[in-house]
Order: structure tokens, then C-alpha cells, then sequence
């Protein structure tokens, strides 16, 4: 799957904006979401990207994935960023611009924390002249659907984020059907695959069912892709292990499969979809260091 088209209109809708041309944005490409830690303890963001501003330098637009609130994410972007920050001085002696982004779709709604680091100092107007950090929120469970849906690629994955806890989407069918289709036809089926590899492996089956179905009725139940789905699960079941559910494939990866199917499917949505960790976790049940691990 190409993953720029969805990289690009993420970070063009809810920063890029604001800070250069759209045109400019044509300079993303994907960076390495690896960092070492002195004590070679490895960090992994969820999606990172370098874009070339037109004045020439550097800007490093990096994401993360939370489904529950965090306050302990400011600390977190800060050991993401300063290991940023240390690799590219040892090359380029100079350092990029960092733009962390907050990517959040929980049950507390709104966000209930800071997104700056010296909020939480005793006295912030002191404390941010010698340590200041702050990351951009996009509070998914904020921005109403008719407004995601004019965010280009990335559409689809906030939209099926926002509700993956309830499938309670606030339009008919009709009004994503366009905007869905455009971005599968762009970006590649895989896209597709990943959606509906998202709706089959959330935690709540109901909802996994609902948005299989919305899935559905946006593609058409002839869709090849979608006809074919629990076909290659069972495929995919003899060669790992996974269980294939009884009806269309919702329950795969949920039933008693062995743990190397779910590694796959984990994966996938690590990688074609950007989830982050977070969210597949919650959605698999594996362990962060098994999720570090496929990261990879």
C-alpha cells in the first residue's frame, strides 16, 4: 500500500496548513521510527516523516495513537524527540524541526490533559525558559464526520478510529461512499484490507460487526476484495494458525487462533493502516514488547 497519500493529507489537514504550500508536502518520505536509548532500550514512534519546507530545512512530522488519555505522553514525545534530535546533529550537524501530533480516540472525551510540557510546571512561565515541548491534539472524538471527511486520504482511518468503539457514524452511508472509494482507488485495496482487518479484530464483536457492514455497504457486498476476505482468512488460518469465524470473517484473530495469526494481522495493521501500538493493542490483547517487536 502506498502510504504517503494518507501521511500527507494527515499531516497537511491538521498542520501543514497553517506553515507552507500543499505543494510542499510532495517532499514526505517515511524515516526510520527507531530510536536507541543509551542503555539500548529501543522506542518506537507510531508514524514519522520527514517533509522539505521551501526555505530548505528539515521539518520531522511525527504521530502517535492513543485510545486512552495519557499524561505522561508530553514525557514520552520529549525521549522520541530528543533521540531525533541526537541523530540528525551527528549527521548533519545542525538539527530538523519536530512537530509532534496526538492522534486520540478514547472514551473520555474531550482529551483531559495539557498537550505542553510546562502546563505541569509549578510555575509555567519559569519553567518553559529552560524546558518547553508541546504536541498537536487531534481529539478525533471532537471533530464531527462531515469535517473528517474533508481530510483526504486519512479520512477513512480517522473515521473508522472515531467509531470503533461504538459505530454510532453520524451520516448515512451515502455520505462516506464517495470519499471512502476515492481513497481505496488511490491509495490500493490494501487499504481496504486493513479496514476490515481493523473492524475483525476489535475486542467489541458487535461493533467489529457493524463496521464490517458499514465496510460493506460503502464497497458493495460484490466487491471482490470483500467477497475474498474470509476466503484468504482461512487461507491465512492454515498457514498460522487463526481460526476462521463463522460468519464473514468478523471474529477472526478473536477465537481461540494460535498467537502467530494474530502476530500477522497485528502487523498489518501496524504497517498499512499506521495504526499505532496503542490501538492495536487494545484491539489484539498482545503485549507492547510483542507490538515493538513487529513494529519493526
Amino acid at each position: 500500500m502506498e502510504l504517503a497519500p494518507i501521511a500527507q493529507d494527515l499531516f497537511w489537514h491538521h498542520y501543514l496548513v497553517h506553515v507552507a504550500p500543499k505543494e510542499v508536502a510532495n517532499t514526505l518520505k517515511r524515516v526510520d521510527r527507531t530510536n536507541t536509548s543509551a542503555n539500548l532500550e529501543k522506542r518506537h514512534r507510531d508514524i514519522a516523516y520527514e517533509v522539505t519546507m521551501q526555505e530548505g530545512h528539515k521539518r520531522l512530522m511525527c504521530a502517535e495513537h492513543q485510545s486512552k488519555p495519557d499524561i505522561t505522553i508530553a514525557a514520552r514525545f520529549l525521549r522520541y524527540s530528543a533521540g531525533n534530535l541526537e541523530n540528525h546533529f551527528s549527521q548533519c550537524k545542525e538539527i530538523p524541526f519536530i512537530t509532534n501530533m496526538l492522534l486520540y480516540n478514547g472514551d473520555t472525551s474531550p482529551y483531559p490533559y495539557h498537550n505542553t510540557l510546562q502546563a505541569y510546571y509549578p510555575n509555567p512561565a519559569v519553567g518553559s525558559q529552560d524546558l518547553t515541548l508541546r504536541f498537536h491534539l487531534i481529539d478525533l472524538t471532537q471533530i464531527s464526520d462531515e469535517k473528517l471527511l474533508t481530510h483526504g486520504h486519512c479520512a477513512p482511518m480517522e473515521i473508522l478510529l472515531k467509531h470503533g468503539r461504538s459505530a454510532n457514524f453520524e451520516l448515512s452511508v451515502d455520505a462516506y461512499r464517495d470519499v471512502f472509494q476515492a481513497c481505496v482507488a488511490t491509495v490500493g485495496n490494501t487499504y481496504l484490507v486493513s479496514m476490515l482487518d481493523y473492524a475483525a479484530l476489535l475486542h467489541d464483536g458487535e461493533v467489529g460487526k457493524d463496521i464490517y457492514k458499514f465496510i460493506e455497504q460503502i464497497f458493495g457486498k460484490k466487491d471482490n476484495t470483500i467477497m475474498t476476505y474470509g476466503k484468504q482468512l482461512i487461507q491465512q488460518g492454515k498457514k498460522e494458525g487463526i481460526q476462521q469465524g463463522k460468519k464473514e470473517g468478523i471474529q477472526q484473530g478473536k477465537q481461540e487462533g494460535k498467537k502467530e495469526g494474530i502476530f500477522t494481522v497485528a502487523k498489518n495493521m501496524l504497517h498499512n493502516l499506521h495504526m499505532g501500538m496503542d490501538v492495536v493493542q487494545q484491539a489484539t490483547g498482545l503485549s507492547r514488547q510483542e507490538l515493538a517487536v513487529l513494529a519493526r
